[in-house]
């Protein structure tokens, strides 16, 4: 077998160890040579003439650690190989211990740290959606214009209170605004009541400043319960333009007399502060009860009968004779 270079800088003793002839310096062997290569190439690199070629696995393995931090590069990531500070001294430990240095090495990795979410960009978008879902609530400024509406749509197209339950009502405004909730027919109800007492106000207000008027009323009976409802609507100028508002609908809850007609008439232009003075006309059908309560109440003079509803009259004469 081929001795080593390395024995020639060392002599044996004994007790399995060797002393350095250069700094006599005891080296345990364990062996094999590992420690003796360790020992010259950090005590006497100077005096060592040895090759790799004459390093055994272990020791190869040692060196290429190098007891010290090396960097590699690859693929844009830096690795740092990190052992201990025994890599300063002579490495006196068997080949097993030297295997295990080099295992425990650690493996650090300075790459740019990972990116965190940004929650500063996050937070508007959250703040945004509780915003949306706030405005879609009962108080939301969304939610009283949707609810504002979905009145107006019952008042002027004479639509019954329960429209606002219908499966093809509820389905149209789940469509055009999802986090919106339809309110009941009675809440929709009492929104109505509460927008009537708001107009009422202002056209009170607005009765006010008009110096005539002139009147339009009639009776109409709803068939199915037998009740009859006396309609009032007033017509006046305003800035040369012909204005006419309907004051009101009210229930008769007597018979249609001509007497009862003429108290419900005061009773309802005393309710919007119009003077009576201040009526110029009276325009009715030509039916008695009518004719009477405004004859009678309002003065005869006052009284202009329908003509669609005596044109129809007279055709209805003709026809007969």
């Amino acid at each position: 077998m081929k001795r080593s270079k390395l024995w020639s800088y060392f002599k044996k003793e004994g007790d399995g160890n060797v002393i350095c002839t250069i700094c006599n310096k005891r080296v345990k062997t364990s062996g094999n040579t590992s420690n003796l290569a360790s020992h010259m190439k950090h005590k006497h690199p100077e005096d060592c003439d040895v090759d790799d070629k004459s390093l055994d696995k272990s020791q190869r393995k040692l060196t290429e650690c190098g007891g010290t931090s090396s960097s590699l590069s690859r693929s844009g990531v830096s690795v740092n190989l990190q052992t201990s500070d025994e890599s300063a001294k002579p490495p006196e430990t068997s080949v097993d211990t030297v295997e295990a240095s080099c295992s425990s090495a650690v493996v650090v990795f300075p790459t740019t740290k990972p990116a965190t979410p940004n929650t500063s960009a996050n937070t508007p978008k959250i703040k945004q959606a509780f915003e949306n879902v706030y405005q879609y609530s009962k108080g939301g400024a969304k939610y009283d214009r949707i609810t504002d509406a979905i009145a107006y749509f019952i008042a002027v197209d004479n639509r019954p209170f329960y429209a606002v339950e219908g499966k093809g009502f509820q389905h149209l405004i789940k469509e055009l605004a999802p986090l919106y909730k339809v309110p009941c027919r009675e809440t929709t109800k009492a929104k109505i009541d509460k927008k009537y007492d708001t107009l009422s106000k202002f056209v009170a207000d607005k009765l006010k400043n008009v110096d005539y008027f002139s009147l339009t009323t009639d009776i109409w009976t709803e068939t199915l319960t037998n009740t009859g409802y006396l309609g009032l609507t007033v017509h006046f100028l305003q800035q040369n333009e012909l204005q006419s508002v309907t004051i009101g609908v009210f229930e008769l809850e007597e018979s249609h007399t001509g007497e009862y007609i003429g108290q419900q008439l005061t009773g309802i232009l005393r309710s919007w502060n119009i003077d009576t003075e201040k009526v110029m006309a009276f325009v009715t059908d030509s039916g008695a009860n009518m004719v009477k309560a405004i004859r009678e109440t309002f003065g005869a003079h006052k009284h202009i009968p329908c003509f669609a509803q005596k044109n129809l009259s007279h055709k209805k004469n003709f026809r007969t004779e």
